[in-house]
Order: C-alpha cells, then sequence, then structure tokens
C-alpha cells in the first residue's frame, strides 16, 4: 500500500532551466515536491496527468514513464489516484498518464 502519493504534472520530469514564464516555474516547483517525496522514506507514488479537462470521464489512460502530451479528464486522474493507493506495484514509481 503506498503511503505517499502526489499529482504532479507531465514535463515535471524534466522541467526548464530557470527564469523563463510562470509555467516553467510551476513545473520547477513540481519537480521540487516530486524529489522531495521520493527522498523522504515514504512509500510513494508520483502521478503526472497530462493538461486536465473537465470532461466526462473515459475510463480509458495510457500510463507510461512518458507519454506524449495530451489531455485527461480530472475524474480518469482521480481513478489512477484510487487505484496506486492500494497497487503494490505502484510503490516506489513515478508515471506519467493521458487519456487513451
Amino acid at each position: 500500500m503506498t503511503s505517499g502519493v502526489i499529482v504532479s504534472s507531465i514535463g515535471a520530469g524534466d522541467p526548464p532551466a530557470e527564469g523563463g514564464d510562470v509555467f516553467g516555474e510551476y513545473l520547477r516547483a513540481k519537480a521540487k515536491a516530486d524529489q522531495e517525496l521520493e527522498a523522504s522514506g515514504l512509500d510513494y507514488t508520483v502521478v503526472r496527468p497530462a493538461s486536465l479537462t473537465d470532461e466526462p470521464p473515459t475510463g480509458l489512460v495510457t500510463i507510461a514513464d512518458r507519454v506524449e502530451r495530451g489531455e485527461i479528464p480530472r475524474a480518469d486522474v482521480v481513478a489512477v489516484l484510487a487505484a496506486v493507493l492500494t497497487a503494490e506495484n505502484a510503490v516506489g514509481k513515478t508515471f506519467e498518464v493521458v487519456s487513451g
């Protein structure tokens, strides 16, 4: 069972260098939070969803170390989060998720 789950962001695995726009600052902050959870000693899972939408859930997602940028309904992200809470194979993992 995972004791620490964090909702990060696609792109946080390779955030832009210092400077730039507000979204770059957001990705750097997400990356730092991910790193701090990973270093915490807790059993963790880092979920990095694509751009969130308010569309109805599809129930279909693609999960991988890296996915193509795209969109995902918030409700599908919630379903992924609920699943990783009890998935032994999610412990210690960081992955991206997108619709599909």
